[in-house]
């Protein structure tokens, strides 16, 4: 339903050297369907510092679904990435996830990552999707 959201099952976590230390994320070959021009799907970057509840960061991806050449109810697929330069401000242990969520319209959404099966005629794995963060010392 509009406004639920969903852990995607991407989800990392360091522990800074410094408390100076800003953590670079990035979001890699992530998989985001919809089945409509009037619904829209949006990424969150959600952080937990320490034994904490995540908050969220930033929201990136905000999608629309289009539809080319007249055709109705076709997927629409996009492949969001996300490089983000957080500052903590913490030496323990700081954890990443991604979560989505519809927040207007009725068609279905769909967060793919890592998911085998069938994809445009072939098989295997559709995407391998990456959440990675980097240490940046101060």
């Amino acid at each position: 339903s509009n406004g639920t959201r969903v852990d995607v099952g991407l989800e990392v976590s360091i522990t800074p050297k410094f408390s100076t230390s800003k953590i670079y994320v990035t979001l890699n070959s992530f998989s985001l369907r919809t089945r409509s021009q009037s619904t829209l799907a949006t990424m969150i970057l959600q952080r937990k510092i320490g034994g904490g509840s995540f908050a969220d960061v930033v929201s990136f991806a905000e999608y629309a679904g289009s539809i080319s050449g007249g055709t109705t109810g076709s997927t629409q697929e996009v492949y969001p990435t996300l490089g983000y330069l957080d500052s903590p401000g913490t030496t323990s242990a700081v954890t990443y996830k991604i979560q989505g969520l519809r927040h207007s319209g009725s068609a279905s959404v769909a967060f793919h990552h890592n998911a085998s099966g069938n994809h445009s005629g072939g098989s295997g794995v559709r995407n391998t999707a990456t959440l990675v963060v980097m240490e940046v010392s101060a």
